[in-house]
């Protein structure tokens, strides 16, 4: 059950963006703040380190960030989370783990992030960066 929810992002278009989908639904019951702040270094700073949220979702992120940039984002994160039971929830582009697939990723990710995908590298190894940002 969601009692309160805090948006962010980096980019004021989405922010604006969120903002006007969350005003059409009709049964938000709780207050919805949005923040516009970079997550590889400013949620320490606005909301510290001693676990101010339950849950945290991100989706499709870190493959923009490079792999310093979604490495600090993912530590921003932990930070901010409760520490006993808090809950990070990802949903992410990340390399195969089927060797054909990985392969195939590994040749074409450098292209199709310069070719409109939106600076996506879809073959980070988010499972590897996680062990090393948290390694329980």
């Amino acid at each position: 059950l969601v009692s309160d929810l805090t948006v962010v992002d980096i980019s004021d278009g989405m922010i604006k963006e969120a903002r006007a989908r969350s005003s059409k639904k009709k049964n938000n019951n709780f207050p919805i703040h949005f923040i516009k702040a970079d997550a590889t270094t400013e949620l320490t700073q606005l909301f510290g380190v001693d676990g101010t949220f339950d849950t945290v979702v991100d989706s499709f992120s870190l493959c923009v960030m490079g792999d310093e940039g979604a490495r600090n984002c993912l530590e921003q994160m932990s930070n901010v989370l409760k520490r006993k039971d808090g809950k990070l929830l990802l949903l992410e582009n990340s390399r195969s783990s089927n060797e054909f697939l990985g392969w195939y990723q590994d040749r074409t990710a450098p292209m199709a992030a310069s070719m409109g995908g939106k600076g996506c590298v879809y073959n980070q190894n988010v499972a590897a960066m996680i062990k090393r940002v948290n390694p329980k």
